[in-house]
């Protein structure tokens, strides 16, 4: 059972120092002082801090998406987040080296601006050879940071790069172990923000576990990428590969395929302008949290949008919308010929369609709730109907978009009207409008149902059937297990 530490305020820590013997030619009497750095000594986290300053921020965006989006690091401990930001540090200096350059060079002024806290000013007065710094942040990263400071002769204790695997791992206890072996830990007084350094801090002449100095930074939050607001600031990663990616693309993979002729151009330009087209709805997602909400009652806000705060969002959205349509336009023009007139036409018809979605959801930001009910609709035949300006669709498939955005629509509803959103089975809604629109067209023109051909029909009932059965699945999950248990048992 892990052993609770209280937490000392900084007045109680300012005390444990005032306390020390006096300074005097011979300090082998007082204890050595021991210091985490990130959020204790230096009022942010100095790896999270130097992600975020790569530049150019787009190839940051595609690497740090690559190594934090590969495997779900946040269903591992702490320790596993250590080697997820140690790839994320050395895919950084590997493919974009000058980063390291630019900090340095940076560094004793971001130092001066993460310093001006009551904490660093009282262990200013400590004598250098008498302060030690523990860190499992990098060395490189943290020596460019005090290479102008009264720290800057402190002996540092952290992780090297490259580091050792098992070093990866390891307790704060370990870490000075293995490069202070002279060191009694015993005889000095810890001071840290982190209850992962429990074990020092329990190890230690007294142990000081202070609240955390200055705001948690994520640098994923300051290199855009499409989704990463909705993943991060808005819904969760969860929301985002469900409702987005096992949804909507399938939706519009659904509807826009043309299943006797595949093509991988054409799948390619439908998945560059689905990206291309979320990357400005989701202007709107951060536009809604950080301007419209100021107008709600009880705005309803993920505790995940104060790491965007500040940042100018809109700007890096546009520029991966515009150079995805940009490629997704290129896609059509080759399969087409290659003509310069249908890569034209396609890049004028997509500038449309993102420019009218930019506009819906700026007006439906600015609107009072209860006038969104009823502009929600358009945000959704922007978001699930707007491919088809570029794209080919089936009669089936239109339908098949019609119909999901009746059950958003209805789901919404329900929102506003403060009734339970969870108990809109938004599957069972999209499979019975869509059933209901595409009896009404059978029965107009009864050929619409095999036009897009034989199958295309039916993949799409099967897939929406599908959909429906998964829900009830998950509903009734533990129910169902335990009646095969029973029955096979």
């Amino acid at each position: 059972m892990p052993v609770t530490i209280p937490c000392l305020s900084v007045d109680d820590v300012s005390a444990v120092l005032a306390a020390l013997p006096p300074q005097s030619g011979d300090n082998t009497h007082r204890p050595t002082i021991l210091v985490d750095f990130d959020h204790t000594l230096f009022a942010s986290n100095s790896t999270e801090l130097f992600l975020a300053s790569a530049r150019p921020s787009w190839l940051a965006s595609l690497i740090l998406g690559f190594v934090r989006g590969v495997l779900p690091w946040h269903l591992y401990d702490a320790r596993w987040g250590r080697l997820r930001d140690y790839l994320s540090i050395t895919a950084i200096m590997a493919i974009m080296p000058w980063t390291l350059a630019t900090w340095w060079l940076r560094g004793p002024r971001l130092l001066e601006q993460f310093t001006q806290h009551r904490l660093s000013h009282e262990l200013r007065v400590i004598p250098p050879d008498q302060m030690v710094i523990v860190s499992f942040g990098y060395a490189p990263i943290i020596r460019a940071l005090l290479r102008k400071s009264p720290w800057r002769t402190c002996r540092l204790i952290s992780m090297p790069v490259p580091c050792p695997p098992r070093l990866l791992t390891c307790r704060k206890t370990d870490l000075l172990r293995r490069f202070a072996p002279d060191m009694d830990p015993a005889a000095a007084i810890f001071i840290s923000d982190s209850e992962d350094d429990a074990d020092l801090l329990q190890a230690s002449l007294k142990g000081c576990l202070i609240p955390l100095q200055g705001e948690r930074l994520l640098a994923d939050a300051k290199h855009y990428l499409p989704w990463r607001y909705a993943s991060i600031g808005k819904y969760g990663r969860a929301w985002t590969m469900e409702l987005i990616l096992r949804i909507d693309f399938v939706l519009m993979l659904l509807a826009t395929t043309n299943w006797g002729r595949l093509s991988a151009l054409s799948t390619l330009a439908a998945m560059l302008f689905f990206v291309s087209l979320h990357a400005v709805y989701e202007i709107g997602y951060f536009e809604n949290d950080f301007h419209a909400a100021k107008r709600e009652a009880a705005p309803s806000l993920s505790p995940g949008a104060a790491h965007f705060n500040g940042f100018p969002l809109e700007r890096h959205a546009w520029g991966w919308a515009a150079f995805l349509g940009t490629a997704a336009s290129l896609s059509m023009a080759m399969m087409a010929g290659p003509t310069w007139a249908v890569f034209l036409r396609c890049e004028l018809s997509w500038a449309i369609v993102l420019g009218v979605t930019r506009i819906s959801f700026y007006a439906y930001n600015r609107q009072p709730v209860s006038r969104r009910l009823f502009i929600y609709p358009l945000l959704q035949a922007c978001k699930t109907l707007g491919v088809l300006a570029v794209l080919p669709a089936s009669v089936m498939g239109v339908a098949l978009l019609s119909a999901q955005i009746v059950a958003m629509w209805m789901n919404y509803t329900v929102y506003r009207l403060a009734g339970l959103r969870s108990e809109v089975n938004v599957d069972a809604v999209r499979l019975a409008v869509f059933l209901i629109f595409a009896a009404g067209l059978a029965l107009a023109q009864p050929r619409l149902l095999i036009t897009p051909g034989p199958a295309a029909t039916g993949i799409i009932v099967s897939w929406l059937a599908w959909r429906v059965a998964l829900r009830y699945y998950r509903a009734n999950r533990e129910n169902l297990l335990a009646t095969a248990r029973r029955s096979f048992g």
